[in-house]
C-alpha cells in the first residue's frame, strides 16, 4: 500500500540519508499545529503539502510503501478524527481537535479509515529511507496549470468523498499509475475542447522527474 509525503527539493538528500523526520521543535506551517512527533502522508494532497513547504524551488514528493513501516506506529490524521467527532457529538471543531491531538494514540486503529476517508495518515517518528520507493521532482514553473490544480483543496471528509478520484487520480498520473489525468467533475457538460486540453496535458511529462530510490 502506497502513500506520499510532500516537501521541498532542499530536503531531498537529508530524507534519503536519514529518513523523513517529523517536525519536532520546528514551528508548524499550519494555523492549527500538527503533532510534532508525527510524520504525515497523503494519497490525495502530497503536492499541495509540497507547495506549502517549497520556496523558489521544485516540489518534492516521496512515495512510501506503508507495508515497510511498523503498523502500530501508523495513526489517523487528527483532522479526520476531530471532524468525525465534532459532527457526531455536535461540538465545536477546534475544541474537539485539541483533545484529539493530545490523545491520538487512543484512535490508532483507525489509521486505515483515515486514509480512505480524508486521504491522510501519520506515522509516529521518522519514516526510514528503506520505506521510500520512489520520489518525484516537480517543476512548478514548467507546469503552472497543474500547479493551480494542486494549490487549493478543501481537506475535509466531505470534500474527499466527492473529489477523491480527482485528487488521487492526479497523484497516480504523476507517478505513472494511469495514462490520463482525471477529468473534472463538470467535464461532462463542458465543450469537447476541455477534454482535449486535459488529454494534451496528460501526454506531456515536462517538468516531472520520477526517480527510483535504490
Amino acid at each position: 500500500m502506497l502513500a506520499y509525503h510532500g516537501t521541498a527539493e532542499r530536503n531531498l538528500n537529508s530524507c534519503l540519508e536519514h529518513g523523513i523526520q517529523p517536525r519536532g521543535d520546528k514551528a508548524s506551517e499550519w494555523e492549527v499545529p500538527s503533532r510534532p512527533d508525527m510524520t504525515y502522508m497523503s494519497i490525495g494532497y502530497p503536492f499541495y503539502y509540497a507547495l506549502q513547504a517549497a520556496e523558489d524551488e521544485k516540489l518534492l514528493v516521496f512515495e512510501i510503501d506503508l507495508d515497510r513501516l511498523i503498523e502500530v506506529l501508523l495513526h489517523p490524521d487528527e483532522d479526520f478524527i476531530a471532524q468525525a467527532l465534532a459532527q457526531q457529538e455536535r461540538r465545536p471543531l477546534m475544541e474537539v481537535h485539541d483533545e484529539v491531538v493530545e490523545n491520538l494514540e487512543y484512535y490508532q486503529h483507525h489509521w486505515q479509515l483515515s486514509l480512505d476517508s480524508i486521504g491522510n495518515v501519520c506515522y509516529q517518528g521518522a519514516i526510514p529511507p528503506e520505506a521510500i520507493t520512489r520520489y518525484c521532482l516537480f517543476d512548478l514553473k514548467q507546469r503552472p496549470s497543474l500547479g493551480l490544480w494542486m494549490s487549493d483543496p478543501s481537506i475535509s471528509i466531505l470534500n474527499f468523498g466527492f473529489c477523491k478520484d480527482k485528487y488521487v487520480g492526479l497523484v497516480d498520473w504523476v507517478f505513472g499509475y494511469r495514462e490520463e489525468l482525471p477529468g473534472d467533475l463538470g467535464e461532462a457538460v463542458l465543450p469537447p475542447k476541455y477534454r482535449e486540453v486535459r488529454l494534451q496535458e496528460s501526454r506531456d511529462r515536462t517538468g516531472i522527474e520520477i526517480r527510483e530510490n535504490n
